[in-house]
């Protein structure tokens, strides 16, 4: 396990204002169409992973650019981050290096293989989600040569149809157990942000106590329709 240094230098600070670049579907950080401006992220840019991305080469982000990764991102790719970032999904990367700014991380899953670096005076780090230096991830379908489309069912989950008002799912977040109430309802899935199926019961009473902190999705199924709520896990 390795640990994250902090070195201070000189302060750069925030100037101007960025514009917005999002990722609109599945595919590679290089590739023009992953983009909602059809172009890659520019060093000034907020980029915005808002699906699975495929981080297949290295970026760095300049005053006032940042990275931001959704709750619905994952963002995925043996290459190295320069800048400041904000984390609210899946990541993997090699290495980090923060040099301005105040970045957060409260990701499910932050697994950075090499090493993080926050220097120069005014940086700083904050992270209150899962962050694991030295550790590999299991995140699927990630290709740092091209895209794949399998890696699109894997990821960046959306809700099928907004669920309606006959169906409530509480507590959430939920410590211990999620209960789920609703007529006709034929199946019910708890997924990961991977797509990984964790439960697949017919009970409207789903035990989570056993699961990691983060956010999941629940599937339910009816005679008629399937629908997604997020919900997140949050032990005390």
């Amino acid at each position: 396990m390795k640990k994250i240094a902090l070195i201070l230098a000189v302060l750069i600070p925030f100037t101007g204002k960025a514009t917005k670049i999002t990722s609109v579907i599945c595919g590679n950080w290089s590739d023009t169409t992953t983009w909602n401006l059809n172009r890659v992220p520019q060093t000034t840019d907020t980029v915005v992973v808002n699906t699975f991305v495929s981080f297949d080469m290295d970026f760095s982000s300049i005053s006032p650019g940042m990275l931001e990764v959704t709750e619905c991102g994952t963002l995925c790719g043996l290459h190295n981050y320069t800048g400041c970032f904000n984390l609210y999904g899946v990541v993997y990367i090699n290495t980090f290096h923060l040099i301005y700014g105040i970045s957060n991380s409260s990701s499910p899953s932050f697994n950075v293989l090499s090493y993080g670096i926050v220097t120069n005076t005014g940086t700083q780090f904050i992270s209150t989600g899962s962050l694991c230096v030295g550790c590999t991830s299991n995140c699927q379908n990630c290709s740092t040569n091209n895209k794949e489309e399998t890696a699109c069912t894997q990821s960046g989950i959306t809700q099928n149809k907004n669920l309606p008002k006959a169906f409530s799912i509480y507590p959430n977040p939920a410590n211990d157990k999620v209960y789920i109430d609703g007529k006709n309802i034929t199946e019910i899935k708890l997924v990961n942000v991977l797509g990984n199926e964790v439960l697949h019961t017919k009970e409207k009473e789903i035990e989570v106590s056993s699961l990691t902190n983060g956010i999941y999705f629940i599937e339910i199924t009816t005679t008629k329709n399937t629908y997604t709520q997020k919900v997140i896990v949050r032990h005390e």
